[in-house]
C-alpha cells in the first residue's frame, strides 16, 4: 500500500507500508456515543473505481468501514410553454422558458426538455446534445422556421403534438425522433396511413399487423391490386392499409423512430389506363410529423386535383378539391387518395412551405358546408357528390374540381 504525501508544487512522493502494519493518517476527535462503522464519501477516480474497505480505531476499539460512492446525480426536467412565464428560466411550468434553446445549454446527460403548451417557435439553431431528451407533450408544437436542428439525442412528439420545419430549415445528427401516431386498435378494421420517419422497417412500427399498399398495375392479383407488405422499409409517402396489431397491450400507438422527413418530396403517381376499374387512383400520404394545409397542397400539385380520405366516423370516403379544401389540415402520417389520369406518370410533391402547426387527427374529417348531390344505383348503394359553384371552373374538365372519372360542369 503507498500513503501519498502532497509537497508544494502539487506533486506527490509515496510511502510503502508492509503488509499487516498500521500507519496513523487522520486523527478525530470523537464526543459520547458508541460508533460501530465508519463511511468515507468517495471524492476522485480512483476510489470510486476500487472502493476498498478499510479499517480504523475508535477509542482503542478496530471498527469496519467502507468507501461509499457519491449519490447519482439526480435527472433535471426543464420546461418550455409558448411566451414562456414568471421568471422564465425553465426551472418549473411557472417559470418556463419561452423557447427550447433558453435552456437546452443548461443540460446534462440525462435531463429532459419538456414541451408543455402552445406552438413554441424557435429562433435560432437548435442542437439537442447526446442523452438529452427534449419530449413535446399532447397539444403542442415545435416550429423551428427557416432553423435548422442538430439531434444528437432524442425527441419524442406525442400522438397530437406536432413539429415544424419550414423552408431551408435542415435536419443533422446521430440522435433519434421518435413520432407517436395514433390508429385504431382493432385487428378487423384498417386505416390509411403514411410514415413520418425517413425509410422506416415496417416490422419495427407495424409489427403484428396486416400491411398493405396499393398497387395499379397490379389489379388482377386477386385483392384489386392490394398488395402485401411483410418486411423492408416503407417507401416515403407511400400510403399504406394498416390493421390494429395483435400484439399484447397494443392500444393503437406507433411508435416511429429513427430520423424525420424534411424538406421537398416528390411521390410517383401511376397515371397508366390499364383497363381496371380503379386505374388512377394512387393511394399515398402526407410524409411530416406535421399537419399540410390541403388547400395548397392541392394548388401547388398540378397533377392532383383531389384528394380522397376515408372518414372512420362516417365509415365513407370524402372527397376534397379546390371547392372545398379551404382551412383543412392534412393530418401528419394521413393517408390518402388522389386520382390521376392525365398521362402515364406524374408526381405528387410535398414541400416545407406547406406545412402547419400540430399534428392532426388521422381519419377523422370535419363536415362539409356544400350542397349533396346522392346518386343511389340498382343495388341500393349510393354515392354522395358535393356539388359548388364557382368562378374558377369552366366547361371544360378541370382537374382541381372534379372527383375521380365522373366530371360535370362546375359554372352555370
Amino acid at each position: 500500500m503507498v500513503f501519498g504525501n502532497p509537497l508544494d508544487d502539487g506533486a506527490v512522493v509515496g510511502a510503502n507500508l508492509p503488509a499487516d502494519s498500521e500507519i496513523t493518517i487522520l486523527q478525530i476527535p470523537v464526543s459520547a456515543g458508541d460508533i460501530n462503522e465508519v463511511t468515507l464519501a468517495a471524492n476522485d477516480d480512483w476510489t470510486e473505481a476500487n472502493n476498498i474497505s478499510y479499517n480504523t480505531i475508535i477509542a482503542g476499539v478496530d471498527r469496519t468501514g467502507s468507501i461509499a460512492l457519491p449519490a447519482e446525480p439526480v435527472p433535471a426536467v426543464f420546461f418550455v410553454s409558448e411566451g414562456g412565464a414568471g421568471t422564465m428560466d425553465g426551472s418549473t411550468e411557472a417559470n418556463a422558458a419561452a423557447t427550447i434553446n433558453d435552456v437546452i445549454g443548461m443540460t446534462a446527460a440525462g435531463d429532459t426538455v419538456r414541451v408543455f403548451s402552445g406552438n413554441v417557435v424557435e429562433t435560432a439553431d437548435l442542437t439537442i446534445p447526446a442523452d438529452v431528451l427534449v419530449h413535446a407533450l399532447d397539444g403542442t408544437t415545435v416550429d423551428m422556421g427557416t432553423n435548422n436542428i442538430t439531434n444528437e439525442g432524442h425527441m419524442t412528439v406525442e400522438g397530437t403534438a406536432g413539429f415544424v420545419q419550414g423552408t431551408g430549415s435542415t435536419v443533422s445528427g446521430a440522435g433519434t425522433f421518435e413520432i407517436i401516431r395514433s390508429a385504431v386498435v382493432a385487428t378487423s378494421a384498417f386505416n390509411y396511413v403514411t410514415s413520418p420517419i425517413d425509410q422506416i422497417d415496417v416490422q419495427q412500427v407495424f409489427g403484428g399487423s396486416n400491411v398493405v399498399y396499393f398497387d395499379l398495375a397490379n389489379q388482377t392479383n386477386g385483392t384489386f391490386g392490394w398488395t402485401y407488405q411483410t418486411s423492408g422499409n416503407l417507401t416515403n409517402g407511400r400510403g399504406y392499409a394498416v390493421n390494429g396489431s395483435i400484439l399484447p397491450a397494443f392500444a393503437g400507438d406507433r411508435h416511429h423512430v429513427g430520423t424525420v422527413n424534411n424538406g421537398d418530396m416528390d411521390i410517383a403517381l401511376d397515371g397508366t389506363a390499364y383497363g381496371f376499374a380503379y386505374d388512377g387512383w394512387n393511394l399515398i400520404g402526407n410524409p411530416y410529423p406535421s399537419t399540410v394545409d390541403m388547400d395548397a397542397f392541392i394548388t401547388n400539385n398540378a397533377d392532383v386535383g383531389s384528394v380522397t380520405i376515408y372518414d372512420e366516423a362516417g365509415s365513407a370516403y370524402v372527397t376534397y378539391n379546390s371547392v372545398n379544401a379551404a382551412g383543412v389540415d392534412m393530418a401528419s402520417g394521413q393517408g390518402f387518395f388522389a386520382f390521376f389520369d392525365a398521362a402515364a406518370s406524374g408526381t405528387a410533391s410535398f414541400t416545407n412551405a406547406d406545412r402547419g402547426n400540430g399534428a392532426g387527427t388521422i381519419l377523422k374529417t370535419s363536415s362539409i358546408a356544400t350542397s349533396v348531390v346522392t346518386i343511389s344505383d340498382a343495388n341500393g348503394d349510393s354515392y354522395p357528390t358535393y356539388v359548388a359553384f364557382t368562378e374558377a371552373g369552366s366547361d371544360d374538365k378541370d382537374l382541381n374540381y372534379q372527383i375521380g372519372r365522373a366530371s360535370c360542369r362546375e359554372r352555370v
